[in-house]
């Protein structure tokens, strides 16, 4: 069985909270993460099978189209426009899934979207960097990011864990990107332990769904960006700093 890649840093910061709540994690004043009791992973399963169950379908359906044409069951203009309707629902899908996630997550009592409903936000994924090139029917998380410039800091509230991220344990931030994937590579110290992971964009309107389709990089490069401006106030894609070791607490 392979352990969770955050399981130390959760298991860190909460013995230096004594609980989950989001207020709590926020106010603890350095970057830590815990695991969100209840259903959220079951959550986040049941939305990716729809979703790849609605984009099977569709892709079904345009392939369909082909030999029908041909056998002149369809004409070829209808074929034309199913396959231009069919592409128009996956360019879609996105939106309704990241409205009803974050519904979800909202209606978290002690969670981070509720505590901080004013900050400008992001629909995300997470993803460990040592995998993310990787296909996954269920990725590590997905959630929302809270983007607070004025304390240099993320909030994210995820299906599965919680995360706050302080620029002062951020050793790198930089866009990476592959096929149909767009993510900034974030390499942060939370609650004394070293975690690399990737966030990925997440939840995009058509016209952001084309780019992260056919142009991946200039999604990466967005996301890297706006990271970089919440956390260190500076219009770049690539940032990196050296994060002073953690100070060792009394009596341990």
């Amino acid at each position: 069985m392979n352990i969770d890649f955050r399981a130390a840093a959760a298991d860190a910061t909460v013995k230096r909270l004594g609980n989950v709540s989001g207020a709590n994690l926020a106010g603890m004043g350095d970057s830590g993460l815990v695991a969100v009791p209840g259903a959220g992973r079951r959550f986040q399963f049941w939305q990716a099978m729809v979703l790849n169950v609605l984009i099977f379908a569709c892709m079904l359906v345009v392939l369909a189209t082909f030999p029908l044409s041909w056998m002149g069951v369809i004409s070829r203009g209808s074929a034309m426009l199913i396959s231009l309707v069919m592409l128009a629902v996956l360019l879609l899908l996105r939106t309704p899934q990241a409205r009803i996630l974050r519904a979800y997550l909202t209606s978290r009592p002690d969670g981070l979207l509720r505590a901080f409903d004013s900050l400008p936000r992001r629909s995300i994924g997470l993803e460990e960097t040592r995998t993310y090139k990787k296909t996954k029917f269920v990725t590590e998380d997905a959630g929302v990011c809270l983007l607070d410039a004025e304390r240099r800091r993320l909030l994210i509230e995820g299906c599965q864990y919680r995360y706050v991220i302080h620029a002062k344990d951020v050793a790198l931030v930089e866009p990476v990107s592959g096929y149909a994937l767009s993510g900034a590579r974030v390499v942060c110290r939370f609650a004394g332990q070293e975690l690399d992971m990737v966030l990925t964009a997440a939840g995009q309107g058509p016209l952001a769904s084309l780019m992260h389709a056919f142009a991946p990089s200039e999604g990466a490069s967005s996301l890297a960006g706006v990271l970089n401006q919440t956390l260190f106030g500076i219009d770049s894609t690539h940032f990196r700093q050296s994060v002073p070791p953690p100070i060792p607490t009394s009596g341990i």
